[in-house]
This record gives C-alpha cells, structure tokens and sequence, in this order.
C-alpha cells in the first residue's frame, strides 16, 4: 500500500470519526433497546415496559435571535418603558412566572414573556424590589406598562397557581386582576398519557405460527397502547408535574434549576449590587429560560401535539401568537354507594324460615323499588281476616322486616334486626331497627404506621416546606443593640403579635406573620419604638 493511499485511508477516518463525536453531541439520547433485546421480544411476544429515564439530557436552551430581553428596573430607560407599553398593548397573549427572595420567601421578580403574532418576542423581567421611586414618572410608566399587559381579554399562561403567586405584590398590580389568568400545570398530566397513545414508536406484539409442513410464520397480533420512546408517569394520577420534569420526559430536555433559590431581591444589572458579575448573568440566564419553558409547553397542551410534532417543531412557531382554544375541565371520579339488596344474604333468610320458599339465583338482582311497589294490591280494611289471610299477612311481615334488615346493612355497614313492630293490617307501617350484637362488625383499617427513620425523613421534609413560608410576611423593625430574641417574643406577644418566626437582619428585626391581613393588623398594632433602649428595660425585669 502506498504513502498517499494510506494518507488518504487515515484522513477518511479521522473525517469519519469527528463526524460520529458530532453526531453523538447534538443527538439526543436514545431510548432505543439493543439489538439482542429487540430480537428476544419480538420472538418472545410479551409487552414490554418503557425503559428508565436516562439521567443526562441537553440542557433546555433557546435562542436570544428569537426574543429581546427587557429587565425594568430604576436604571431602565423611559424610551425602553415607551416601547415595551408600546408592544403591549398590540398583544393578547403571555407566559408568566415568578421568582421569591431566598431569606424571606417574598415575592421578588416577575417574568413575563409576550407571544406576538408578528413581531419578534420579548422577555420582560420586572424587578419589584428595585423599581424607581414611586413619585417619578418613570414608576408611572411602569405601572402602565403592568396595567396593558393585566388588562381584560388578556391571555396569560402560567406553571402553577398565578393568583397565589401574585398576591403578596399589590403596588404595581392592581386589584382584582382583569385578565383571564390559565394554569396549564393539571392539564400536562392529561395531555401526556394521551400523546403516549399516539407515539408512533409503539410495541408490537406477535405470534409464531408452525404450519404442517413445518415452516414458521410471525404474526403481529397488535401494538401495546403506549410507547417504547418515552417513560410512563413517575406521578400518581392526582399529583401535579413540576416544570423540570415535564420538559425531561415530554422533550427530553433538561431545565437547570440550580439559581431558583437566590437573592432576587438584588439588583440583576446594577454595579452596586451585591451580586457578582457572573452570578447576575447566570441568574439572568435562569429567569429567562424558566419562563421560555412554560411558553414552550403551551401549545403541544393547548394543540393537543404529538411528540414527534415537538421533535419536528420550528422554533418560531413556538413564540408566537395562537388561537385561543378552551381547556377541557379535569375529570374527577365520585365514588357512588350501593343501594342495592344483598340477595344472597336474603335468600339463606328465607331458606331457614320456609323450605318450601324457592331459591334466589345469584345472578339475580333484586332493588327497593321493585318490592315496595311491585304488584301492589289495595286491601279491603273492612273485609274480615281469615286463617289464609292471617299466613299471607305474616309472610309480608317477615318479607317487610327482612327487606329493612338487608337495606339497614348496606347503608349502615353494622348488623341490625328488627325487634318491635305493631299491628298490622294488610301493610307494615313502622318498623323500628335495633342493633344486633351477633353480627360480626366489619373489621378497621389499620393505620399506616411509619419506621423511625420513615418519621424523621418525612418530618424532615415538612419542616423544610414549611421554612420556605416563614417570612412570606414579614414585619421590619429597629431594635437596641442588647435585645436578645426571647426578649423581642416577649414583647411581641404583650402586644399581640401572633408571629411565625423571628430574626435578627443587620439593624432590624424581622417578624414573619401568616398571611398579608395579618400584616396590616400587626403595622398599626406594633408600635415603631417597641425595641427601643426604654423597653429594653421595661421587659427585661
């Protein structure tokens, strides 16, 4: 073989291989079974269920050639605010979500991104706790441009409950909130086992046919009713989906979450703030994309999309404007109780009673209505009883009695017979049930009892759910310099203070309260030198 030639074979595989690398970089991860498990369940015949989700997908990123970015703040410009009202109010339809502080849990940062029908997309990050001051015009702007994008026949989409999370903010949003506010998180759940029925990528089911002559013949009989491509729920059917894993099984796409628990009271584009340079952008980076997200899922819920329409998408039809469609309600199961007659149970009655009383089938069914009102004759009061009249009265008694003992078990649950009863004269007119202590009760339902280390996680987990509620609400006062924290509960409650939790935050104290009413109480109620240095020794005695 010559130099050249083999040169050229060298060069070729080089080529060859980066192309391989390339391809496995940008390639999605495949959920593809290896070729010897194919060949055993096709022979096999049996269903097969969705391999596990690989732990490493591509990191969910967008674009910025397919939306501006836009952060209102007190170094915003007026022109940029003009433009952005400007923007509003031609659009109808937006994608929203929020961010909170990590020390107080309040509500620090809105994300808003628009979905026009001709221009380009625009990511609005409105930072509540760095606005301008409430008596320049720039503020007015910016309520403005708050009030176009909540105004009525708005359409704004979001991942959660977007009444709860907008409440605690009630100076730039006015109340109550015009625009028709659509949670599609309970909706994912439904839209995602349905596109599942309709993967193309499905499991095939066969059966090998053996004719006389001895030769073979697959047969495909049907294909499983979900796919092989994607995973089945990790969620119970009432459970919610979070964001990160909706974008993970639907897309196969990995949303970092890594910045939600920040300070996002801090300036993300100031010079003094006291976040670093590269924390901002990398927050910045965070906020956008988290909202792109919900933008992103929108249409394959509301379209009822298909994952290969997801995986075949064109980026710019995913951040524009859509018809609206309404959301079909959530279907909710009730459980409806039997009020049928046990026939089983009324026919051994009978059996040991009579002899000669012919047996009830068990396939049988046997309703209230059909003996209260079936054949029913009128009866002479005036026509004088007789022996047969006499044993055709007492056999409508013992039915009368028997039909209340079997409809008193089904409703009741507890064993019952009937005990006292007065004349009757054709028909029974009361009969009074008591309880019949020989019948077996029905046995309880234990309770779950959890391990010692089952407690402590779970208690474990409760307490860091309710921690992130502390200082939702939150009271601020400055203090003297010698108070201690029991001291300042001390006080609190000798002025009625009923507070969640309390912290010292460099020349104030912070009081965490339950809800936003509570906090109005508590500002006129608590006094704004109550830990000043004269009731320092006032309690302290």
């Amino acid at each position: 073989m010559s130099d050249s030639h083999r040169h050229h074979l060298s060069t070729h595989h080089h080529r060859e291989s980066s192309r391989h690398r390339c391809e496995l970089f940008h390639r999605p991860p495949s959920h593809s079974p290896s070729p010897s498990s194919q060949s055993t369940h096709s022979l096999s015949g049996s269903k097969r269920t969705s391999m596990h989700v690989h732990e490493h997908y591509p990191s969910f990123h967008i674009s910025s050639s397919s939306h501006e970015l836009r952060i209102v703040n007190r170094d915003t410009l007026a022109e940029i605010i003009d433009e952005m009202i400007i923007h509003a109010k031609r659009v109808k339809q937006y994608s929203i979500d929020t961010e909170s502080e990590m020390t107080n849990n309040e509500l620090s940062l809105i994300q808003i991104n628009s979905m026009p029908g001709d221009s380009k997309s625009i990511v609005m990050l409105i930072e509540l706790n760095n606005l301008p001051s409430q008596h320049s015009t720039k503020y007015e702007k910016v309520c403005a441009l708050v009030r176009w994008l909540f105004r009525l026949d708005n359409e704004i989409y979001g991942w959660g409950n977007i009444h709860r999370e907008l409440e605690p903010e009630s100076k730039i949003i006015s109340r109550p909130l015009l625009a028709k506010l659509i949670d599609i998180q309970p909706h994912f759940s439904t839209w995602y086992n349905g596109a599942r029925t309709q993967c193309w990528v499905q499991s095939p089911s066969y059966r090998i046919n053996i004719t006389k002559d001895g030769t073979r013949t697959i047969q495909q009989l049907n294909q499983d009713s979900f796919c092989r491509c994607h995973s089945p729920s990790p969620y119970k059917p009432n459970e919610l989906w979070s964001l990160q894993n909706a974008l993970k099984y639907a897309c196969k796409l990995h949303l970092d979450k890594t910045y939600r628990l920040s300070h996002w009271s801090a300036s993300l584009t100031s010079n003094r703030s006291r976040l670093l340079y590269t924390d901002q952008r990398k927050m910045i980076k965070y906020a956008v994309h988290d909202v792109l997200a919900v933008t992103f899922l929108l249409r394959p819920i509301m379209e009822n999309w298909t994952f290969n329409m997801i995986e075949t998408r064109n980026m710019k039809d995913v951040f524009v404007a859509f018809e609206s469609i309404e959301l079909a309600q959530l279907q909710t199961t009730i459980k409806k109780k039997k009020k049928n007659i046990d026939v089983q149970k009324l026919a051994r009655i009978f059996a040991a009673g009579d002899s000669d009383i012919e047996s009830i089938s068990s396939d049988e069914e046997i309703y209230l209505h059909q003996i209260t009102q079936q054949d029913a004759e009128p009866v002479d009061e005036n026509y004088p009883p007789t022996a047969d009249n006499e044993d055709d009265e007492k056999m409508e008694l013992e039915l009368a009695i028997t039909t209340a003992h079997g409809i008193d078990n089904e409703l009741i649950g507890d064993g019952h017979a009937a005990a006292n009863y007065c004349d009757v004269e054709g028909t029974v007119d009361i009969v009074q049930l008591v309880p019949d202590p020989t019948d077996q009760q029905r046995p309880q339902r234990k309770k779950k009892i959890r391990s010692t280390e089952a407690q402590k996680e779970h208690n474990k987990k409760r307490n860091d759910h309710l921690r992130l509620f502390r200082y939702r609400y939150v009271l601020k006062r400055s203090y003297y310099y010698r108070f201690r924290l029991k001291l300042i509960r001390k006080i609190l409650r000798h002025y009625g203070v009923l507070f969640r939790h309390v912290k010292f935050h460099g020349n104030q104290v912070i009081i965490g309260v339950k809800c936003a009413q509570d906090r109005e109480q508590y500002e006129d109620a608590l006094p704004s030198y109550c830990f000043d240095r004269k009731n320092y020794w006032r309690f302290k005695k």
